[in-house]
């Protein structure tokens, strides 16, 4: 597995081995200049691109450094190696201290493209109203947000669920 979809997991682990003195890698779903600053944020040293430069070519990489580069201005950060572990020492919620409440995705109609994206949803969460705007299904969807992850408007968002909706839930 590789790509977006283990981004979490990666960033989890960074920030859990960053304390114990050793030189990382980051590797394992950076596919844009933001995690690969994400990465170096947690600790890595460096960045592993895999999947981006299969996709891309080689020519990507002008474009991470680029991108890598305006990232850190816009911040003030100076040099990438004022960037790495900068994030530390406690930048992620372990995922057992996260709340076991699942949120919902809900769509903002005036900013939705209509594009179908959020539409590709694993868990068949996400249908389309008679106008052709996202209506998400409470009992399919089990709030792992990457709908609005993947939603380039910004239309689809996470919000908590009513009461009828968390009871609605059907987790198999």
């Amino acid at each position: 597995m590789s790509g977006e979809g283990v981004l979490p997991i990666s960033y989890l682990t960074l920030a859990k081995v960053a304390h114990i003195g050793v030189t990382v890698s980051g590797n394992g779903g950076p596919m844009d200049y933001r995690a690969a600053a994400n990465f170096l944020a947690l600790g890595a040293r460096t960045v592993q691109f895999c999947t981006i430069v299969t996709r891309h070519g080689y020519g990507i990489i002008d474009h991470l450094e680029s991108g890598l580069s305006h990232l850190l201005a816009s911040r003030g950060i100076a040099s990438v190696r004022q960037l790495i572990g900068i994030a530390l020492p406690e930048p992620i919620t372990d995922f057992m201290a996260l709340s076991p409440a699942k949120k919902i995705s809900s769509a903002e109609r005036t900013l939705c493209l209509q594009c179908g994206n959020c539409r590709r949803c694993p868990y068949l969460a996400i249908g389309a109203d008679a106008e052709g705007y996202p209506v998400t299904d409470p009992a399919r969807c089990i709030g792992c947000s990457i709908c609005a992850l993947k939603c380039f408007a910004g239309a689809i968002t996470m919000r908590a669920r009513t009461a009828e909706e968390a009871a609605a839930l059907k987790e198999d």
